[in-house]
């Protein structure tokens, strides 16, 4: 493990342990990032509906 901290692992360095944790960590930041646009289209369907 004396890699620099700078390079990037290629996929082949993965275990299947890091990868199955990275799919976990993306599916959580698409699910978080879903969530936020469909609450910023909600408030702007508000401020619509509201006559602002």
């Amino acid at each position: 493990m004396s890699q620099p901290s700078t390079e990037t692992p290629s996929a082949e360095h993965l275990s299947d342990h890091d990868a199955a944790r990275f799919r976990t960590l993306l599916s959580g930041l698409e699910r978080s990032l879903e969530a936020d646009r469909r609450s910023a289209e909600g408030r702007a369907t508000d401020g619509a509906s509201s006559g602002e």
